[in-house]
């Protein structure tokens, strides 16, 4: 009986200290990550070096360094240990061009192209992992964190590359209608381009700017192909070898402006009558949904009493 008793009070003790446990377990846990990470990155020393620039410098910031920075010397550390063992293995056509929608879009500030690259599939490998963890507790949400973190970077990049682009294509006449009255003034195409800077939207202005500053720093073909190489749309590429081939043949520019102004138009009309016919189809497609829901509502009632009778 006195053995019994032990063991109950015993039993009853590791029951209680069951919730402490486990919180024991999960601090372990997580110092046992943290040394792993700090081992594998290199971070050791990096609480210490934070701590020391702050009480340098009181706003909290480091020193000498924008947040953009500190971004970048982050991701450059996530990702160095994996960029020896993908990168002879990336094409170079591929980053090139990838290096292009990045710096396109303004994520070049934060990453290249090698790095975007293996945070895909760093992405990718999580969203896996966070399927294999999640598909017992619910695998509708399971599915949706998997396809997020597999498609969504590069997904992401692409959508961000094609909204700047349809937007500074619509913003293009504008540019060719002021460019060609300062053109007509019988003013320098380069003086031209920086009168009309102040009107462009932020997209625009920056790509402008180094224009005019190619221009007079180097040659007006260099500014040419330098912008033709920023500026990844077809018609803006179409006008600036127009431009050149003018400057070439000794043709007034005006010329080139007069032509790819009606072509330019003609091209913003199709894409608005595009996206006016798929944003009707979309309506046309979301109503069949929204109408079954609408019987199901109404027929609920009648099914019911049916099932009741």
């Amino acid at each position: 009986r006195g053995e019994r008793e032990m063991e109950n009070i015993i039993r009853e003790l590791l029951t209680s200290l069951r919730p402490l446990m486990l919180i024991l377990a999960v601090i372990f846990f997580y110092l046992f990550l943290r040394n792993v990470g700090e081992a594998l990155f290199k971070t050791e020393h990096d609480t210490i070096h934070k701590k020391r620039l702050k009480e340098l410098n009181f706003d909290g910031s480091r020193i000498g360094q924008s947040p953009d920075e500190e971004t970048k010397i982050f991701l450059n550390r996530v990702t160095a240990p994996f960029m020896q063992l993908m990168e002879p293995y990336m094409k170079k056509h591929s980053i090139e061009q990838l290096q292009k929608n990045l710096a396109f879009v303004g994520w070049s500030k934060h990453v290249d192209a090698p790095q975007f690259r293996v945070l895909c599939w760093i992405a990718r490998f999580v969203g896996i992992v966070m399927f294999a963890l999640l598909y017992k507790v619910q695998i509708i949400f399971a599915a949706i964190w998997c396809v997020i973190l597999f498609f969504g970077p590069s997904f992401f990049l692409n959508n961000s590359a094609k909204n700047k682009k349809e937007k500074m294509f619509m913003e293009f006449p504008e540019f060719i209608r002021l460019t060609q009255g300062y053109l007509v003034a019988e003013m320098p195409l380069t003086d031209a381009v920086s009168n009309t800077i102040q009107y462009m939207s932020a997209d625009w202005r920056p790509y402008l700017s180094n224009f005019v500053i190619n221009s007079r720093m180097k040659s007006l073909n260099d500014a040419l192909n330098a912008l033709q190489e920023e500026v990844d749309i077809f018609e803006v590429g179409e006008l600036l070898s127009l431009i050149r081939v003018s400057l070439d043949q000794g043709i007034d520019i005006q010329d080139s402006f007069n032509n790819q102004t009606e072509k330019v138009l003609s091209m913003q009309m199709e894409n608005m009558i595009k996206k006016i016919e798929g944003r009707k189809m979309l309506a046309i497609i979301m109503q069949g949904p929204i109408l079954l829901t609408i019987m199901a509502a109404f027929a609920l009632p009648t099914v019911g009493a049916i099932m009741g009778m």
